[in-house]
């Protein structure tokens, strides 16, 4: 099952966060999916709209901290292997922020459509 499900319809994207087990916290596919679809909806001028929203109980419940103290996916990259703690907080935040720069460089009417609760970084991205 694919993290985050993107599709296109009658000029509207639908950015769907697929992680309803984990309340939509972020994994290394999503936040990838994610930029590739937010690019993609930037670039497509038959796009007119998007909308993001997120499956199960909650929009977004944020990182994975099950992830991040394991230190598995993009918690870990080769950059991270022998970061000090803030190095790799420092990562793990600029990989994140993309998602709502990306967000902010799009010139159509972005529609979040939040239910539940939306927590750290899925905060922001609402």
């Amino acid at each position: 099952m694919a993290d985050l499900l993107f599709e296109v319809e009658n000029h509207i994207a639908t950015i769907t966060l697929n992680r309803p087990e984990a309340y939509n916290a972020f994994s290394e596919e999503m936040i990838l999916n994610w930029i590739q679809a937010l690019e993609t909806v930037r670039d497509d001028d038959s796009i007119r709209v998007v909308i993001v929203k997120g499956n199960g109980k909650a929009f977004c419940a944020g990182g994975d901290i099950k992830a991040m103290h394991a230190g598995e996916g993009f918690f870990k990259s080769k950059e991270d292997i022998s970061s000090t703690g803030l190095a790799r907080k420092n990562s793990l935040w600029k990989k994140i922020q993309l998602i709502p720069l990306l967000l902010e460089e799009i010139d159509k009417p972005v529609i979040a459509q939040i239910h539940g609760f939306a927590m750290g970084a899925g905060l922001d991205m609402a």
